[in-house]
């Protein structure tokens, strides 16, 4: 009764967010989410018992959300922007976890390196979720929002790979090169698997179209079924599930060739059950991340090692550093873009500031940075590992944060999105 209980509550939560998203339509529905699981957990916690099993966690709610935006995303663009889709999603993720593993453990040597070097790589991938909610609210640049899409896709694959590989280092109390060579396997394992499996499903869904099978019921309901087999036969033969989801997305297993009623229809109840099951998977996973706040920083919150301020200096001071090394990595993509372009375009370089503050704003952190940090172990080599707690407590802090900021500050910076309603008059004026 306690699961069926808790289930109630985060859906009443769900519905309740597109209620308050509509009345309050500055702050983003993350943070209403967010804040609606923390009133769960501060004032059902006496009736229900909130656990998040992570590897769960990423199949159930990560895998499909990530291939709904890859089945979505617009190829073309992230092919043009590729160069720096990498860069964000593969470079910035190392830089990130370098710099902050360096800059925490030199601050609190109680964290030892490779447990700095994984907290640097969970917050190293963007939250999906975020951007696309903070896109419908602000006009971000068409370049500077295809790249941040493409980035999502991959990054989190990319920081998952790193985290484990500084778990590993954690645990075995040395960097191996066979550990790096065996996550770098993972990843293009994960490619590599992912086209295959993709490419498996076109075939099944061109075979049964060709023997006459064109239930719409069934097509959708197979399409929704893609990305959990795809990220458990990827995690059975030890690859990146969540690289080849995105890369089966990106195939898109279902779409046909041909054009017909019956396609016409499958596509219009296939769009709008993801429509509902995305915002459904959405509000779940935010409104989870809520009801996970109280319990990961209470036990850091409530230890007299570090004072409370001393903890809040730290999480502002590692948002800022957060802030300092992406903006500092996308001012360099973007005077990389501009003089690739030419002399004649380097007057622009300024106007590419505010939009490389944009981007850098806009790289909020959220439920798979909070994922990763729970499927750290609680124990290591017999012992406690070492400031888990404070570990989680600081991660969350920053996911906080930079919600906050990507709410409240990047709509301050970017254009606001002119509704349809107000751009047709304007037409009309200039007609």
């Amino acid at each position: 009764m306690e699961t069926l209980t808790l289930v109630m509550l985060i859906f009443a939560a769900i519905l309740a967010s597109s209620i308050i998203d509509q009345v309050v339509p500055r702050v983003s529905s993350p943070l209403i989410q967010i804040g609606l699981g923390l009133l769960i957990a501060l004032f059902a916690s006496s009736q229900i018992r909130v656990t998040l099993d992570p590897e769960l966690f990423l199949v159930l709610f990560i895998a499909p959300l990530l291939y709904e935006e890859a089945k979505s995303a617009d190829k073309a663009a992230l092919w043009h922007h590729k160069r720096p889709v990498l860069s964000l999603a593969i470079g910035l993720v190392v830089a990130t976890t370098l710099a902050i593993g360096f800059a925490v453990h030199a601050v609190i040597p109680s964290i030892g390196l490779a447990a700095a070097f994984a907290l640097g790589a969970a917050l190293g991938p963007t939250d999906a979720v975020a951007v696309t909610s903070l896109s419908k609210q602000v006009n971000i640049p068409d370049r500077q929002g295809s790249i941040l899409k493409g980035e999502l896709l991959l990054n989190d694959a990319s920081g998952i790979v790193s985290f484990q590989f500084a778990i590993a280092a954690a645990v075995t109390g040395s960097f191996s090169l066979l550990n790096a060579t065996g996550s770098f396997v993972e990843f293009l394992g994960g490619i590599a698997v992912g086209a295959l499996l993709a490419y498996i499903g076109k075939f099944l869904v061109n075979k049964a179209r060709s023997l006459g099978v064109e239930n719409t019921t069934f097509h959708v309901l197979f399409e929704i079924l893609i990305p959990l087999l795809v990220y458990s036969i990827a995690d059975a033969v030890h690859v990146s599930g969540i690289i080849a989801v995105v890369v089966a997305g990106l195939i898109n297993v279902i779409s046909p060739h041909a054009i017909g009623p019956s396609i016409s229809r499958m596509n219009i109840v296939s769009s709008s059950v993801w429509r509902v099951l995305t915002f459904a998977l959405n509000g779940f996973v935010f409104v989870l991340l809520g009801t996970q706040l109280p319990q990961a920083m209470v036990h850091t919150w409530d230890d007299v090692t570090f004072s409370n301020f001393t903890l809040i200096g730290y999480v502002v001071a590692l948002t800022l550093l957060l802030y300092v090394v992406r903006f500092a990595w996308v001012c360099a993509s973007d005077w990389l873009y501009t003089r690739r372009r030419g002399k004649k375009h380097s007057e622009k370089f300024k106007l590419d500031l505010r939009k490389s503050l944009i981007t850098t704003l806009a790289g909020a952190k959220g439920t798979i940075t909070l994922s990763i940090l729970f499927t750290i172990p609680y124990f290591m080599d017999g012992a406690r590992f070492p400031q888990r707690d404070l570990i989680i407590f600081l991660g969350c802090g920053v996911i906080v944060c930079t919600l906050l900021v990507a709410t409240f500050i990047v709509p301050l910076i970017a254009p606001k999105k002119v509704s349809e309603s107000e751009e047709a008059p304007a037409s009309a004026r200039r007609s």
